[in-house]
């Protein structure tokens, strides 16, 4: 009996769900058409490191006549498509940018989340230990690292042609050393760069002895 009941509701349920995935992708598809003013730069989810930012913006619809941003409005001269508006202040940590059209008998608004990161990121290398002596070919330099919004990439070069990048997952970080010479000394530098920019630099010096 249930189960009887469940083959003749299937179909009308496949048909209501197909229905409603068709809803929520024509939703989707009008907002695209329908709006006419977008933010072209910076995008939406961006670091950024100083305290004001330049956006840029551009429009379809010909009856747009004012652009604002944030304090600063422009009016629109004819046949423009885009602006740029300069020193937008930002605060430290997230900031939502808007910007807002009108015109003859339209509106429109678009906006992004940036974040203001004014601080470089914290680096150290915890080994080997500045000026220490390795006993082995193989090396493995590592250390901690941390940043109030993220860290791009880890870079590395040392002074005998050893160099390359990682991408930590974490705050522990390792960069493993191969093929040193034996009675020699290395100095490598080791730099971090968060996704705003911001860089640190460390240095770690040892000589080798097996």
């Amino acid at each position: 009996m249930i189960l009887s009941i469940m083959k003749k509701l299937l179909p009308s349920t496949i048909i209501l769900l197909f229905c409603l995935v068709s809803i929520i992708a024509c939703s989707d598809i009008l907002d695209i058409l329908l709006k006419n003013i977008w933010i072209t730069s910076p995008e939406d989810g961006e670091a950024w490191r100083y305290d004001n930012i330049s956006v840029s913006v551009s429009w379809s619809d010909p009856e747009i006549r004012t652009i604002t941003c944030e304090f600063q409005t422009y009016n629109v001269k004819g046949g423009e498509k885009s602006h740029t508006f300069y020193d937008i202040r930002l605060f430290e940590g997230w900031n939502t940018i808007w910007v807002h059209a009108s015109g003859r008998g339209i509106t429109g608004s678009d906006f992004v989340k940036v974040y203001y990161d004014p601080y470089a990121p914290n680096l150290s290398i915890i080994g080997p230990t500045n000026n220490s002596e390795v006993i082995l070919p193989n090396v493995t330099i590592h250390g901690m690292v941390s940043d109030n919004f993220g860290i791009e990439n880890i870079y590395y070069k040392g002074d005998q042609g050893h160099y390359g990048s990682i991408s930590p997952s974490d705050s522990l970080w390792n960069i493993f050393v191969k093929d040193l010479k034996n009675n020699a000394n290395y100095t490598f530098k080791v730099v971090a760069v968060d996704k705003a920019g911001w860089m640190i630099l460390k240095t770690v010096n040892f000589t080798t002895n097996f």
